[in-house]
């Protein structure tokens, strides 16, 4: 069964048909087709394959900073904007009240380490290059600008991907939609219009806040119920030219 996401399709519409994903009806054999006139992607988790770059980095900066390194138990930071991570990583690893220090010093770090850590997810190449042919296309990200550029590039797709809104472009990082929208914009595409692909709760929110036809992918533990769908992989999704 196929359920065609939204109202009509306009001119230079892409169709993503989802082969073994799953809507938020929880159905989870059957092909959904979602469309849209542009894509906006979320970047760590989607994209990069960036998580042993992030503890990486984390860990590097606490014992530049003289704090006792403790690995993160829990996910109440995933996703979240650089201020509110590095105050959970101070606290978590005695650096209380140090949160811009750490801040920096994580920035410092990941921008150096990155290179040489970061991967791209399975399949994110195809995907993109496939994409970028029919649609406008954007990242959206909760990453400083420094060390998004240095991802892009490092997992190849800073050529494809040349508009990229991060959490120091807007006031407010996810979960307001700032990013999402701000990607929109500079798209020129109407945030219903766009389809938005994030991998956290924390993302998700934010994309839904926006107005978009929002895929989770992964997906997260908790997947908002505005979101149309969930993508296992880059694997179950191919990419079409809407009719």
């Amino acid at each position: 069964m196929s359920a065609d996401v939204g109202p009509g399709v306009e001119a230079g519409a892409v169709h993503l048909v989802i082969g073994d994903g799953r809507t938020t009806s929880g159905a989870s054999d059957e092909r959904f087709v979602i469309d849209g006139s542009a894509v906006v992607l979320d970047l760590d988790g989607v994209l990069a394959d960036s998580h042993t770059a992030w503890v990486d980095a984390e860990r590097r900066a606490v014992e530049e900073l003289g704090g006792h390194w403790r690995p993160s138990t829990g996910s109440t930071a995933q996703g979240t904007a650089p201020s509110v991570a590095s105050a959970e990583l101070a606290a978590r690893c005695g650096l209380d009240g140090r949160q811009r220090d750490v801040d920096e010093a994580t920035r410092r770090q990941a921008v150096a380490r990155f290179p040489d850590l970061v991967q791209p997810m399975d399949g994110a190449r195809r995907f993109v290059a496939s994409v970028v042919d029919l649609v406008p296309v954007a990242v959206a990200t909760n990453a400083a600008r420094p060390i998004a550029e240095v991802t892009l590039r490092s997992i190849g797709l800073a050529d494809l991907l040349r508009v990229l809104v991060t959490v120091d472009d807007v006031p407010s990082g996810k979960p307001a939609p700032d990013v999402y929208l701000a990607a929109a914009a500079l798209l020129e595409a109407q945030p219903r219009r766009c389809i938005a692909i994030d991998d956290t709760t924390t993302g998700l929110r934010a994309a839904v806040a926006a107005g978009m036809r929002t895929l989770a992918f992964g997906p997260p533990a908790d997947v908002p119920d505005q979101a149309v769908g969930v993508i296992g992989g880059w694997s179950d999704v191919t990419v079409m030219p809407a009719p």
